[in-house]
Formats: structure tokens, C-alpha cells, sequence
């Protein structure tokens, strides 16, 4: 199964102008905001897995999560043995 990567950049970016004082600029960023926020609704209720691409991370901090993530594992499944 080939999931689709959400990338993040784009709601960092919408949600960085959503701030402004012009309620029409909110309104239409808001709309597309909710449409970016459908695309992640669908993917998971569609797949119950996301891919996220988040630019405030670096490769370390990915590799530090899926460490921790496979510990974590690891633990689950002693812990049913």
C-alpha cells in the first residue's frame, strides 16, 4: 500500500497567515486550510496511516522517533509473551 505524504510546509504556511486582520483573507485561507485538513481526514479514515513530511524536523529527529517507536514495540510484544 503507497500512502501520500502530507507535507506540512502548507499548513505552517496557512496557518502562519491566518493571524491577519483581514476577515476576508481568513475566510479564504480558513477554506483552504479545511481543505488540506480534509485531504489528512481521508487518507486516514481511508488507510489509518499517515506520512508526514514536517520541515522543523531533521533526519536525526526522525531517527530518534523511530527508535523510540520500535522500542516501544518491542515492549508490546514482550509484554503479550
Amino acid at each position: 500500500m503507497e500512502l501520500p505524504m502530507i507535507d506540512l510546509e502548507l499548513y505552517l504556511k496557512i496557518t502562519s497567515q491566518l493571524g491577519s486582520d483581514s476577515a476576508k483573507k481568513a475566510t479564504n485561507i480558513g477554506a483552504r486550510f479545511g481543505k488540506l485538513c480534509g485531504e489528512v481526514s481521508h487518507v486516514l479514515k481511508g488507510t489509518g496511516a499517515l506520512l508526514v513530511n514536517d520541515p522543523r524536523c531533521s533526519m536525526e529527529d526522525n531517527d530518534r522517533f523511530l527508535n523510540m517507536m520500535e522500542k516501544k514495540l518491542v515492549l508490546a510484544v514482550k509484554s503479550i509473551a
